[in-house]
């Protein structure tokens, strides 16, 4: 996988990784999306401040695909059962129609494995933010 650009910082100060536009990775967007992936992130020590899984924004993170379906029945259970993640989260992998997508989403609402996780800063105590979206521009990875 490749990083469109190094990261950079926006007017909020966020570290961005940005994976390139919808039209440019089209294929990767709805054929190879990074579903999920594990993060570390060191403090200023080299001690590991957190780490842990995070998954792709796809709806709410405490949605599961009974809710999914019922929105849009497009989209379709393909399993319940990702080995890699169990047993410390519960997750199923949903497929889309009409736009050849899969996302990653709840297995009936247990163990959710988030979008979006806070980290604080053991110097500091600032609180920030790790996120992993995509909207219509592109893919991000944020950590504000």
């Amino acid at each position: 996988m490749s990083v469109n650009v190094p990261p950079y910082s926006n007017l909020q100060a966020a570290i961005v990784y940005d994976f390139g536009n919808t039209y440019i990775n089209f294929r990767m967007l709805h054929y190879g999306k990074i579903y999920y992936f594990y993060y570390k992130i060191f403090d200023s020590m080299g001690n590991v401040a957190a780490d842990g899984y995070i998954k792709h924004k796809f709806h709410d993170d405490t949605d599961d695909y009974n809710d999914i379906t019922m929105f849009d029945p497009n989209w379709q259970l393909v399993t319940d059962d990702v080995p890699n993640l169990a047993p410390m989260y519960d997750v199923a992998v949903m497929y889309y129609v009409g736009q050849d997508e899969m996302c990653l989403t709840n297995n009936k609402g247990t163990a959710p494995l988030p979008s979006s996780v806070d980290v604080t800063d053991p110097v500091t105590g600032t609180v920030h933010t790790l996120e992993f979206t995509s909207d219509i521009n592109g893919i991000y990875v944020y950590f504000d």
